[in-house]
């Protein structure tokens, strides 16, 4: 009985400690539960963040630029001034100040100002950019142009490009002939523009343009009391684009043309090729035992400096065939007759093109 009563007394006594420790228990659970989650809300958060500014980070890169460009900042026209080592690209919109992030996006390739193999940006200022790009078959020769510039990126303009075969043919007396394959490139932005863009800046062919050139033929002529057989040697050869802006006319060799992109038409004017020393010449007089024979130059003037062919673009910008014919014109060897006969010793020069299609069809 004692026992009992001891034991039911101890229980009650020890009841409040075993209270008080499961109470101690229970709250050791909840403090380390509470732990637990606050842990995982500082894990959680501080994931979030980091993704965040990873995001951040992205939006500036110009991997993957903004895709509508914002207002005040647009690239409205370009023009092309072909040279020797490929050509200087100038575009016309509102860019902004130079920055460390500016670059050029031509095609797939971005350039900037440090020079590289593919080009380099030469000078910005917040209307205008000067870049050097490539050749028509470069990376950087040609397809889409954007600006970009502190994380934003223009509109793109399509810099196209025309493959131009062109034949021109001078005939003379009998079977003598001078004649020209012309292989051109032509390049610009021929899509709509602000009209205050209409700076047409002086071009020309692309240097990757070349001309294969023939002469040759025999002709015969006589006047009152005599006459003479003229013989061209046959003689071909080909040239390569020469630097527009120079002189050549006494260089060995020349191939040159001036190319304006004006209101929907490439300008020609100025075309011109000769190659010094290219045949023999040989003349003789009738009844005369012994010609005499010199060298001879292949000189064309397809297109004079003064007059303008334009190539046409039709509603899918292809460069339609056309048709350039000057004349008639009289002979230029030393051809004689009477003067009576000189109106129907007279030849038409002949420049033609074929249809030529953009490279890239929008």
């Amino acid at each position: 009985m004692y026992n009992r009563r001891f034991t039911a007394i101890q229980r009650k006594l020890c009841q409040p400690i075993q209270d008080e420790l499961f109470l101690t228990e229970v709250a050791f659970h909840i403090c380390t539960e509470q732990k637990l989650i606050i842990m995982r809300k500082l894990i959680l958060f501080s994931l979030i963040i980091t993704m965040v500014s990873l995001s951040a980070c992205k939006k500036s890169s110009v991997d993957k630029p903004v895709d509508t460009p914002p207002a005040g900042f647009t690239l409205n026209y370009m023009e092309v001034q072909e040279n020797l080592y490929g050509a200087d690209l100038y575009l016309y919109g509102i860019f902004g100040d130079s920055s460390s992030s500016s670059k050029v996006r031509v095609g797939n390739t971005l350039l900037d100002g440090k020079p590289s193999g593919e080009g380099l940006i030469l000078s910005w200022t917040p209307g205008y950019i000067k870049v050097s790009i490539g050749d028509v078959n470069d990376n950087t020769g040609a397809g889409y142009i954007s600006v970009l510039n502190n994380g934003k990126e223009t509109n793109k303009r399509m810099l196209n490009v025309w493959e131009v075969d062109m034949q021109y043919k001078e005939p003379d007396e009998g079977t003598i002939f001078k004649a020209a394959k012309i292989h051109a490139y032509l390049r610009a932005d021929v899509d709509p523009h602000p009209s205050t863009y209409s700076f047409s800046m002086p071009s020309s062919f692309a240097s990757t343009s070349d001309v294969n050139w023939s002469i040759g033929g025999q002709g015969h002529a006589s006047y009152t009391g005599g006459g003479m057989t003229i013989t061209l040697d046959h003689s071909e050869g080909s040239l390569l684009w020469s630097d527009p802006f120079h002189d050549h006319t006494n260089d060995q060799q020349e191939f040159k043309s001036s190319v304006k992109f004006n209101k929907g038409a490439f300008e020609l004017s100025d075309l011109r090729l000769h190659k010094l020393s290219a045949t023999n010449y040989t003349y003789l007089a009738d009844g005369s035992p012994e010609p005499y024979t010199i060298l001879y130059d292949f000189r064309v003037v397809a297109i004079p400096l003064n007059e303008i062919v334009k190539l046409e673009l039709d509603n899918n910008k292809a460069i339609k065939a056309g048709t350039y014919v000057t004349g008639p014109h009289g002979t230029q060897y030393d051809f004689t007759w009477d003067a009576s006969d000189a109106n129907i010793h007279m030849h038409n020069y002949t420049l033609q093109w074929e249809k030529a299609e953009p490279r890239f069809k929008l």
